[in-house]
């Protein structure tokens, strides 16, 4: 019997003392939630959003500065353009044309100077100085130069000067096989040339005629230094001829 009654005296303290840690439990809890809340609201700063906020800007800053500079960049190039000097309309038919004038003072006062390569007066902008110097280097006799002869007979030479005197005259010189068939590959390499160096190929040579006839010139089995051609002194370069049969 006094054992029965020991038990439930120490139940009943221990059910007090439970029930009396609950509710101080509970009164702490309550009093740290109302002391979380009454927190000022800076202690709780979003800053998520801030970021991608300032990100956001710094991206746009970026982007607009480049463009800034891009226009900038776009506009100082138009003012350069500007400055460049244009060519009119008939500055640009012009340099088409190969043609010298009508006489040796009017080729000159152009900047003609008599081309071996195409036995014609040409102007800058037709004349490849550099097809032409080394032409006249390729030939058969000292210093790689060739023979322009008086007659078929070869009793006689002209000069490169004689040859460019002829403009008034249209006068006529004789070649060999061996000149003829440098004269159609050096007038092909300068027209070759003429898509980098931006050279004018002068109309006269630039025919089917013209290619039929070096043609006919290949197949010959002339001797190379057999005087075998006549050729004139060409007044217009722009003039197309018409070839002969030979």
């Amino acid at each position: 019997m006094a054992n029965h009654f020991r038990a439930q005296m120490r139940e009943a303290f221990f059910k007090n003392n439970k029930e009396q840690d609950v509710e101080r439990e509970n009164i702490l809890y309550s009093q740290t939630s109302a002391s979380d809340t009454d927190l000022p609201q800076e202690q709780f700063p979003i800053t998520q959003p801030a970021k991608k906020y300032h990100r956001y800007v710094g991206v746009f800053v970026k982007v607009l500065l480049y463009a800034l500079a891009t226009i900038g960049i776009i506009s100082l190039g138009l003012k350069a353009w500007e400055t460049v000097p244009k060519r009119s309309a008939l500055q640009q038919t012009n340099l088409q044309s190969c043609f010298c004038g009508n006489s040796i003072a009017e080729a000159e006062a152009l900047g003609c100077v008599y081309d071996t390569v195409s036995v014609h007066w040409l102007p800058p902008h037709c004349h490849d100085a550099e097809v032409t110097k080394e032409f006249n280097h390729a030939g058969p006799g000292p210093d790689g130069q060739w023979y322009y002869y008086t007659d078929k007979e070869g009793t006689g030479l002209f000069t490169i000067e004689d040859l460019g005197s002829m403009f008034h005259t249209n006068g006529s010189f004789w070649v060999t096989h061996e000149w003829h068939i440098a004269h159609c590959t050096y007038l092909w390499r300068k027209q070759s040339r003429s898509r980098s160096t931006g050279i004018t190929f002068e109309k006269v040579w630039d025919t089917p005629g013209h290619i039929a006839h070096c043609e006919k010139m290949f197949r010959r089995r002339d001797a190379l230094e057999t005087i075998t051609a006549v050729t004139r002194v060409g007044r217009n370069a722009d003039l197309v001829p018409l070839f002969a049969e030979d």
